[in-house]
């Protein structure tokens, strides 16, 4: 795989029954003494790179949170750019994601986004969809790069608003309602308002998608909401956080994300695997958990297939 494309990279990982993505999500204070390097900077690299090492072949992804490295200063900037080349060193197959959720005008976004792909080297990024479609162009333009788009997030107060309800126009209505369009009844029987989080997912999956490059980000404490998600498009992936540390249910989680073909799911894991031992046996630690993950996602996306 020469050319690097964030869907094709996904297909890959997925062929192998690899669902699980791991967030790196390292913090300094977490590392055990023995591991430490001197630095912050030096510590980073290579607990991350014993991480990546110790799981490479059982994961679908990784995924960098920008904020855990940004707290760091420049010794956390530089520790997240080597830890991106350090992987597509030894686990090249493997598409890296910068969770940074960006979401702003139009020239910010351009540079957010070839700060993204071109000089963290990226493959795929987290955007916020509260400014619309046109501000996001910018991520859209490179078609071969993921466009992970925030539609329900795992938090306390995610119904804050993302439950609130949102007026449809009657042509949005026909697009999300297709089925019952030559029902004498049509316009009573269908709802004329969406949750915000649906009406992301319908605009996304029906308008925002054109390169086949988005993919729509879930909360595993919301599971019911993830089913809602996935009946909006069963091909679109879903990147669910929320579980591990966050309280998440694996099995509602896979049941509900999974599409009619058991597929499409990155199931983002961190701290319960990164940190999984603070000993010095933390990376075989590391291994065993994502494997037992791994076939516990796999024992659930195969049950009921239709």
């Amino acid at each position: 795989m020469d050319s690097r494309n964030f869907q094709e990279l996904l297909e890959f990982q997925w062929s192998f029954n690899n669902h699980v993505c791991l967030g790196l999500d390292s913090e300094y204070s977490r590392i055990p003494e023995s591991l430490r390097r001197g630095s912050i900077q030096n510590t980073l690299i290579a607990f991350n790179q014993g991480i990546v090492d110790a799981t490479k072949d059982a994961v679908c992804a990784y995924k960098l949170n920008f904020a855990f490295y940004l707290k760091y200063g420049s010794e956390g900037i530089t520790a997240l750019r080597e830890t991106v080349a350090n992987i597509r060193a030894v686990a090249r197959e493997i598409p890296t994601i910068l969770d940074g959720k960006h979401g702003d005008t139009v020239d910010s976004n351009v540079a957010y986004a070839l700060a993204a792909f071109e000089s963290f080297n990226m493959d795929a990024v987290t955007v916020n969809p509260y400014a619309g479609m046109e501000p996001l162009q910018p991520f859209f333009d490179h078609p071969d790069k993921g466009v992970i788009i925030l539609c329900h997030t795992s938090n306390k107060g995610a119904n804050f608003l993302q439950d609130k309800t949102v007026s449809l126009s009657l042509q949005e209505r026909k697009d999300f309602f297709p089925r019952p369009i030559d029902s004498q009844n049509w316009e009573h029987d269908v709802p004329d308002c969406l949750p915000v989080y649906q009406y992301v997912g319908y605009h996304v999956s029906r308008h925002w998608n054109k390169n086949g490059n988005c993919v729509l980000s879930a909360g595993a404490t919301y599971p019911a909401d993830i089913a809602k998600i996935r009946r909006i498009d069963d091909d679109m992936p879903l990147l669910i956080l929320g579980n591990g540390t966050q309280g998440g249910d694996i099995e509602k989680t896979v049941t509900f994300g999974k599409s009619s073909r058991g597929l499409r799911m990155i199931v983002n894991f961190s701290r319960s695997i990164i940190f999984a031992s603070q000993g010095s046996d933390c990376f075989e630690a590391a291994r065993n958990k994502t494997i037992d993950l791994g076939d516990t996602i796999n024992q659930y996306r195969l049950n009921n297939l239709h």
